[in-house]
Formats: structure tokens, sequence, C-alpha cells
């Protein structure tokens, strides 16, 4: 399959800023607290087997259960961790071991130094680093629960393998007492705890009766989970304190070089080989990054067996590891290897540095080689690249977040949880216009001509209104939606696109004024890019190549934090002309928007956030679920409630689901006044709703959102059953 490539290049003045970024928000974290840890212990001495013992026994397993559980990790990539991790272990062994012999080591220090190469902090810095990598993107559960298993298999083989090591093959104790070590480990038993809630789950679904019942018990996993950072980096920071490494001389700088240079290199290379690609390999390379485990010292001091020369490379390990963990994530996360297949190492996040300022894009597709627009007009003014913002958009597990807050915080619905949520409606003709003048008088007014400005200017005026009623997102699409809400034909045009995939000026500059005031209200819009019927307003793939680029630029330049991406509405309709928008190619364009956006936007995840939506009824395909960082679906043509609820659980159950939020952002059923609709339906499986109307037949101006010309008041009977249910939904009556 050809695959869209990424434009990964960095110039020299970039470089700099964006690693600069990971280190800041991601890594000097990790390093203040274990530095408070350090500075505590050193100073108050704390009872380090308690501190230990409270993290192993208690916090670390609170951490896994609520990471699994939330996540549904599956079997598949449960085995693809620790099929990678032996693997890196066991190449990390013989590297160790060649590398020994060539530099002359001693033999009588070789088992200690293969101890200090294998065997890497995967627990208290392992896990709060993935937390910390992923969080921002929603991806802070599924990531940690991954790093679990890295965990709980380093810990396995440490005591069993690892002893023999130390002990040099030595019978200083029984086999017995070695697995009891791992019989008693607790995160083993929380990784099994929270596999059987998950299959509890799915067995007896979801209940609002039962969350509630629960509802204390989650929360102590919740109060865990938040504690889990801080306690953490703590007990790594304490133990650090009592290193006091001797002077005698070992090689120590070569077990650091191999540890954490050659084994995020061997990663990489045991990815490939697997053919691991995409989120759960960027979670093993960043894995394999981290410093000499603690726990390798602990079990060279038990066995005598050179403790010095392990103290040593753990506190060393541990003091460089910032430098190179920054790289590794940079390289990981940032956009270069986000998309790991075989085939493409040339475009390979190791090779970035060698890139120039021009903007690049790698040549594996000639549709790539569209480049950045340099002809597109440039809507309206630059002030969205100067101006401060109000208002970011961030995920966290399921939930979305509003300026690092909840949705609805704290708000319940009948038993219902609405915090989270992103309650929205389908609004996609605020920019809407149309080029093509034998239609064009079809949208005229009930008092005058058609007039985009006008419409612009009424959509503004209603935003406040809606935000009053509890509405944080609406759709809007730069090729909108059927003016006459459903049409088999579309001789009109209306897109922001012209042909070669440039932006038009008029478009962008109404956008710009919807997306201003929406920041200013703290809203979180969908921006949608393509339409059925008007795709093929582009001349060919390279138009929607740039298209696709040019808009995301758009929305960097302007500095919005505030908007989520939808690639296309509804691609798995039969009527995208272009194959690299219809659902098996369309995760290309996701994973465009998400590479070429990486580290330029100020929020939390530091780049857009990004999907496609489904038709009404449709699941989306394991390949769009895997790339996406939310799922769109639509209850058009949906008249059974229970069957949304389906829907949810359906794309929970899928192989690829990572625990991405879900959201209906288009349905047209209402009976908002009934003891049961879709609306209700979605919310009980915890996913936002967006509410979708049109004129319909004989109906006149004050009707529909859709139908252009549209009356953006809430002037009818429908509007107000929807505004008012959000309302009492989210508290805002």
């Amino acid at each position: 399959m050809t695959a869209i490539a990424p434009s990964i290049a960095v110039s020299l003045w970039d470089l700099p800023a964006q690693l600069g970024q990971v280190f800041y928000f991601i890594v000097m974290p990790i390093l203040i607290l274990a530095g408070i840890g350090f500075l505590i212990q050193r100073t108050c001495r704390l009872d380090l087997p308690t501190l230990t013992r409270l993290n192993f026994n208690f916090v670390i397993p609170g951490m896994i259960y609520f990471s699994a559980s939330s996540s549904r990790l599956s079997a598949a990539d449960a085995g693809a961790v620790v099929l990678a991790t032996l693997a890196l272990m066991a190449c990390m062994g013989v590297l160790t071991l060649a590398a020994a012999r060539l530099r002359g080591v001693p033999r009588d220090q070789r088992n200690a130094m293969v101890m200090t190469t294998i065997y890497y902090n995967s627990g208290n810095y392992g896990l709060p680093l993935q937390e910390l990598a992923f969080r921002n993107s929603g991806q802070g559960a599924p990531a940690t629960a991954l790093q679990s298993i890295v965990m709980i298999t380093q810990n396995f083989t440490n005591f069993t393998f690892g002893v023999m090591i130390a002990t040099g093959g030595r019978k200083d104790r029984h086999w017995r007492q070695n697995l009891m070590h791992v019989v008693k480990f607790p995160p083993i038993y929380a990784l099994a705890a929270a596999i059987l809630t998950t299959y509890v789950r799915g067995w007896i679904g979801e209940s609002p009766h039962l969350a509630r019942a629960i509802d204390p018990f989650w929360k102590v996993v919740l109060y865990v989970k938040d504690a889990f950072i801080a306690v953490a980096l703590l007990t790594l920071g304490a133990q650090l304190a009592t290193v006091r490494p001797s002077g005698k001389s070992y090689p120590v700088r070569l077990s650091i070089f191999l540890r954490l240079l050659v084994g995020p290199a061997t990663a990489l290379a045991i990815i490939y080989a697997l053919g691991l690609e995409g989120f759960l390999a960027q979670v093993l390379l960043i894995s394999s990054s981290t410093p000499t485990a603690v726990n390798t010292m602990l079990l060279c001091m038990e066995f005598d067996n050179h403790p010095d020369y392990a103290a040593r490379a753990v506190f060393y390990s541990t003091l460089l590891s910032p430098v190179t963990i920054t790289l590794v994530v940079f390289l990981a996360q940032g956009g270069h290897l986000a998309r790991l297949e075989a085939g493409s190492i040339a475009q390979s996040g190791w090779q970035v540095l060698a890139l120039t300022a021009a903007d690049t894009t790698a040549a594996t597709d000639p549709a790539a080689a569209a480049g950045p627009s340099t002809s597109a007009p440039r809507a309206a003014s630059t002030k969205g690249a100067t101006m401060k913002r109000r208002t970011t958009v961030s995920i966290e597990a399921q939930a979305f977040l509003i300026n690092g807050k909840p949705t609805y915080q704290g708000r319940k619905y009948n038993g219902m949880k609405i915090e989270g949520l992103l309650m929205n409606a389908r609004l996609v003709q605020g920019i809407f216009d149309d080029l093509n003048p034998q239609t064009r008088a079809k949208w005229n007014y009930p008092d005058g001509p058609w007039d985009p400005n006008r419409n612009t200017e009424e959509f503004l005026a209603a935003m406040p209104t809606w935000r009053k009623h509890g509405l944080l997102s609406f759709t809007i699409n730069l090729q909108g939606g059927s003016p006459q809400g459903y049409s088999k034909e579309q001789p009109w045009h209306n897109s922001a696109f012209a042909a070669d995939g440039s932006l038009r000026g008029d478009y962008m500059a109404r956008l710009e004024r919807i997306l201003d005031k929406a920041d200013e209200l703290g809203m979180a819009p969908i921006v949608g890019f393509f339409y059925f019927g008007q795709d093929e307003r582009l001349s060919d793939e390279k138009a929607v190549v740039r298209a696709v680029q040019d808009d995301t630029d758009w929305l960097l330049e302007k500095g919005y934090a505030n908007v989520l991406v939808e690639i296309a509405n509804e691609v798995n309709v039969n009527r995208y002309e272009h194959k690299v928008i219809q659902p098996p190619r369309c995760h290309e364009l996701i994973e465009l928007v998400r590479k070429r956006s990486a580290g330029k936007v100020s929020s939390p995840a530091g780049r857009l956030l990004v999907s496609t939506s489904m038709g009404g009824g449709a699941i989306p395909p394991e390949n769009i679920v895997k790339a996406a960082d939310f799922l769109l679906l639509h209850g058009n043509g949906v008249s059974d409630p229970n069957r949304i609820r389906a829907m949810v659980d359906q794309c929970r159950a899928l192989k690829s689901y990572a625990g991405q939020p879900i959201l209906f952002n288009e349905d047209d059923h209402f009976g908002f006044e009934a003891a049961d609709n879709n609306m209700l339906a979605a919310v009980s499986r915890y996913a936002g709703w967006g509410y979708f109307d049109y004129r319909m037949k004989g109906e006149g101006y004050d009707e529909g959102f859709q139908s252009v010309p549209v009356n953006w008041t809430i002037s009818s009977a429908r509007k107000r059953g929807f505004f008012n249910l959000l309302a009492k939904m989210t508290g805002q009556e």
C-alpha cells in the first residue's frame, strides 16, 4: 500500500526549540521530582525500604490497574511487547559481551556489565515517562499499560535469569526462592485484575446503576493514579541518594554508552524486524531509552558481584539519561517515527538531524511531493500568529479537556457521567458560498439575495447563545455539507480549496472569524476538510494532499489550539472521487496532519488532534481507529437508540481501539422529550453527541441548521428541544 510520507524536515532553527519542548514538558518534571526525592533523602533520611514497598505494593499496581482497565489492552499487543522486550534483552546481552571482549573487560566484571545494560528502569522511571509523554494526546493510559508489560517482563527475568547472571552460575540461592519474588510481585495481580475487569465489563455491559455502585472504589483508583508520578519519582530520587560509588576503575562509560545509545538503536532495529508500527512502536522505543534499573544494583549487592560497578552505572546513566531520552522521545513522538513501516526506514528519525530548512517530504509517494503551498492566498490578517489564544483542547483517556479541565467538570445527568464529553452540533455551513452562478440564486434569503458574509455574521451572533446552553463544539467544514440536507447531485460549487488544493482567501477569512470567536467563548470546534460531492473540485490526489498540508499550515500559522480536525465527512460513503480520502487510505491523511503539526501547537499534545467520520450506523475500520485521536460516528439512519449504544460498544471492542474518546458529530434523530433517544443513548455509553437538523419538505426558513439559507438562532421546536435537553444535561438550565 502506498503511504503518504510525512513532512519531517526540521530546520536548524526549529530543532533546538522542538527538542527544548520535549525536554521542558516531558523530561523536566521527572528531573524536578526525582531531584526533590534526592534532596529529601539526603536531608531527612527517609525509611527507604518502606517507601519502596509502598510504591511497588500499592501505587504502581494502582496505576497499572487504571491504565490497563481504561485502555482495553489487547492480547496481541501484550504479546508483541513481551516478545520485543525479550528480544531487546537478548540482543543487548550479546552486544554487551562482544563489547566487553573487544575492550578487554575482565571476565569477573562481564556479568555485572551485562546486568547494567539489559535491565533498564521500566518502573519508577519508565512508567512516569510514558505517562508524561502521552498523557496530553489522550494516550497516557494505553502507554502506561504497555509499559507495565515491559516492567513485568523485566522483573520476571530479573528474579530468574538475572539472579543467575548476578551469581555467576553459583547455586547460592534455590530457584524456588527466586520464583517466590515473581509470585509475590503485586503488579502482576494488578494487571490480571484489570484484564478481568475488562472482560466482566464487556459481559455485563455499561450500566449507570453499576457505575454509581462502584463509584467510591473507582475514586480510590483515581486517587492512587494521581499520586503515582510523584511517589514513583520521589522514590527514584531517594534511591539514587543512597548510591555512593567507590573510586575503583570500572568500564562504566561503556555500560552507559550501551544502555543509553545502543539500547534505543537496537530497539528500533527490533521494531522494524517485528513489523511493529505506530503507537506501539513509539512506546517500545521510548521504553528502551531509560537508564540502568536500580534492581540491578540491588542484585549485585546481594550476591557481591561488583556492586560498586552497578551503583555507578545506575547513578551516571540516570544522570545522563535526560539528554538521550529527550532525543528519543523527540524522534519517536515528534512526528518522525510515528509510522514505522518496513521499507520506510529511509524516513526514520535518525536522518532528521541531517535535513535542512526546506520543508520537504520523503519521496515514497508521488502524491507526497506536492509540498507546502507557496502560492495559496493568506486569508485575512496574520493576527492569529501573534495574538494570545484563550482556549486549548486536549484529551486524557476517554475525556476531552478544555484549558486543562474536563468538560462539564463534575457533571452527571440521571446517573450518567457528562464530565469529559464533547456535546456538539453539525453547523457546517458557517462559511458556505456557491461559486456556480447557475445555482447561486437557490440560496437567496426570504428578504434578499444570498450573502456569504451575512451568513457568517449571523453565525457569529448566535454562538454565545449556543454556548450558554452548554454547546462546547460544532462541526464546520471547508466544503460544507449538502445545503438541501440530503442531495443526490451537487451542481453547486462550495469549496475553500482551489483545484490545485490551495486555499481561497475569502473562505478562510470567514473561517478565521468563527474560530476566533470559538476561542474567545471557550469552544472546541471540529474543522472538517472534505465533503463528498465537492471533493471532485480538487483536480487530483496531489491537490488533495496539498489541501491537507495548506489547511494544516493555516491552522498552525493562526495559532489555534482549540480545534479538532476531521479529514472528511463520512469517508465510507461511496461518492468520494479520490482514493486517498476513502477508508483504506484515509488514515494516511490523518497521520499527515499529526506529523505535520507535531511540536507546532501550543497545547498539551503539541499538535493537532485529528480523526475522520463514518456514515450513519457504520463502525470505523481498524486502520482509521489505529490512527485517529478520537472516533467520530454518525447516527443517521439509526432509529433505535440501542443501536447507538451498540455502535459505541463495537468501537471499544475493536482490536485497534486504544481508549480514545468517542463522539457522534451527526445524528438527525430527535424525540428530545422522550424517555430514551439517540442523544441519551450515546451519553449512557459515555460518548458525546452531535445534533444534525435540516429543513424538511414543506418547512420554512426557521427550520434546520444545514439547509441554506440558515437561520442560526434557536428558532424552531426541534432546535429548542435539543438545546433545552443539552442545558439540562450540562447544568446550564
